[in-house]
């Protein structure tokens, strides 16, 4: 009884492979200069010599040559292999066609056109019944708005959406800004590329006037969007972002490129120069890619490290809004509004000379050669002054309420991630 089922099943098993078989449409030769009959060990063969030409389906196939197995639906193709279907192109100097799995596999370079969305690589196999493309060796993708480099590619042909990973990076042809990181989901239809693993971006002045108006942006995951008129993109997950001497830190960030305007959201903090400013959401303007404007805003704070000598001596200001004005990338003026407080160290002739705290609703602060130069203030209380002896050793009793400090600032960054593949790419094309 045990061997009748397990000859069943092995007959069932048989005939499903069969159906499975013989379920492909066969490989059509439709012309051949000259065919030429071989027997080898394993199976037959025929050569096909000259303008061969072949169909499956609504594939098409022309070549120099082929190696037909006759009876497996299989061909190697050979010299100027060109495989169209619909509106896609596949090219490469040879290809083994697989008529029962549909897949096309290229091993010496090969090339894809699909409308405004090219791809090249190394290796690479397609398949003409799901549409999908995987790639492997310094790998190529372009489209109508963007160009991606890696190593790896899997393209979808039925929605245009392609998983790249390996060394990736993606530059805008319409924008100064270039993306990197270790695998990125591109959806053309949406005008989105998604970026994990150590995701960075780098925006040059279109200019070139001064390389240290370069942005550079990282995070855990980061979205580009590419609208016409409103180009974005959004990093979450400690994120941070080098400018010149304006560093920050950030849970997330939203850059509006077309607007030039950079949003802060959980956790930010921003530096510039010897300052360190705090708040719930912190924004950034820049004019013609120049600082403008910094506005911190619920609970903002700032710290500002003067005295080099005395660490301890550290100006601060608090208030409901804290907004920070700039002349070409010049501090000009600091604003606290709403419950706004002051605390400053002072100087006399060089020499440490006290502390002065005062209140108010508003506190304007004019900034003049990096150095307060006026200070004005709206409905004030009386402040504090307090002479050097009191504080000797003592600074941070008199310390602001909800005085913060961070030594965490970012570093400077390697530009090389953003060149590499682009280097390669252009000694191929010499």
């Amino acid at each position: 009884m045990k061997y009748k089922r397990k000859i069943t099943f092995i007959l069932c098993f048989v005939g499903i492979c069969l159906i499975n078989l013989y379920a492909s449409e066969p490989i059509i030769l439709e012309y051949s200069d000259a065919l030429i009959g071989e027997q080898d060990s394993v199976t037959n063969v025929r050569r096909l010599a000259g303008n061969v030409r072949l169909r499956q389906g609504n594939v098409r196939i022309t070549c120099d040559n082929a190696i037909q197995y006759i009876g497996l639906n299989k061909y190697d193709l050979i010299g100027n292999v060109v495989i169209k279907q619909n509106t896609i192109t596949l090219k490469s100097p040879t290809i083994h066609y697989d008529g029962n799995t549909y897949i096309a596999t290229a091993k010496n370079g090969v090339k894809i056109t699909d409308k405004e969305t090219q791809l090249t690589a190394e290796y690479g196999t397609y398949s003409t019944q799901t549409l999908i493309a995987n790639f492997a060796g310094n790998v190529v993708v372009e489209d109508d708005s963007t160009i991606i480099y890696s190593d790896f590619v899997t393209h979808n042909r039925n929605n245009r959406v392609s998983n790249a990973w390996g060394n990736v990076l993606i530059i805008g042809k319409y924008t100064n800004a270039k993306l990197a990181g270790d695998s990125v989901v591109n959806v053309p239809m949406q005008n989105l590329s998604e970026v994990y693993g150590n995701p960075k971006l780098l925006q040059i002045d279109s200019s070139g006037a001064d390389s240290r108006d370069t942005l550079f942006i990282s995070a855990n995951k980061m979205e580009a969007i590419r609208e016409a008129d409103n180009e974005r993109y959004l990093a979450r997950g400690n994120v941070e972002v080098i400018r010149n001497n304006l560093q920050a830190r950030a849970e997330n960030t939203i850059y509006y490129k077309a607007k030039d305007i950079i949003f802060f959201e959980e956790f930010p903090i921003l530096w510039y120069d010897s300052t360190q400013l705090f708040a719930d959401t912190i924004i950034v303007q820049l004019e013609n890619n120049k600082l403008r404007r910094i506005d911190a805003v619920s609970s903002a704070f700032s710290v500002s490290q003067n005295d080099t000598m005395n660490a301890a001596r550290k100006d601060q200001m608090s208030g409901k809004i804290i907004t920070i004005e700039f002349e070409s990338d010049s501090l000009r003026q600091i604003v606290a509004e709403g419950n706004a407080r002051s605390l400053y160290f002072i100087e006399t002739d060089g020499q440490p000379d006290g502390l002065i705290s005062v209140s108010a609703d508003a506190i304007t602060i004019e900034i003049v050669d990096k150095k307060a130069e006026n200070i004005i203030m709206i409905n004030n209380v009386p402040g504090e002054y307090l002479p050097q002896p009191l504080i000797v050793d003592e600074e941070t009793k008199y310390y602001l309420p909800g005085f913060r400090f961070s030594q965490d600032r970012p570093q400077r960054i390697d530009y090389s991630i953003f060149e590499v593949n682009t280097r390669n790419k252009r000694k191929e094309e010499k």
